[in-house]
């Protein structure tokens, strides 16, 4: 029984939970990617921050709790150019910390995505979501179910 309450007392106090947790993604307009650049993506609307960590002007999170986190994005995107090569981040402080390439064809329209497991500090840590793309032009469609920035903490 003690141990049972212990862990319903841990749980409803928030020690066990997975949070701080946020799901980001682009609305309004088209965000468009030029041939050449690397760019930080713009998901400026939020369907959840549940400790306001997620900041939609600057797009990046800083998790305020120490811990590993679980991070994922999807983007949805048209245009581009014949055998175009596309690159999806999750930068750490600004330094790339995993990458995931794909080669696309003409002007098709086209998704990619990236997962990984990373390590916060909770104070000072802060991560984003970038794209490359060797193409003349694509764009990133707006969308809360295609075009998005999401994690949360995992439990340790």
């Amino acid at each position: 029984m003690a141990i049972t309450k212990i862990i319903a007392d841990s749980i409803t106090s928030g020690a066990i939970a997975n949070t701080p947790a946020f799901s980001a993604y682009r609305s309004g307009s088209n965000q468009t990617i030029a041939d050449g650049n690397n760019v930080v993506m713009q998901f400026n609307s939020e369907s959840f921050d549940t400790d306001d960590c997620y900041n939609t002007s600057t797009y990046k999170f800083t998790p305020n709790v120490a811990g590993k986190y679980f991070l994922n994005s999807m983007l949805r995107f048209n245009g581009g150019g014949a055998s175009v090569l596309y690159e999806i981040y999750i930068k750490k402080n600004a330094s790339n910390i995993k990458a995931f390439r794909h080669e696309g064809a003409s002007g098709d329209v086209f998704s990619i995505g990236i997962s990984a497991i990373v390590e916060a500090n909770g104070s000072t840590d802060y991560f984003e979501i970038s794209f490359y793309q060797a193409s003349s032009s694509v764009q990133l469609t707006p969308s809360s179910q295609t075009a998005v920035f999401e994690g949360y903490k995992i439990i340790e």
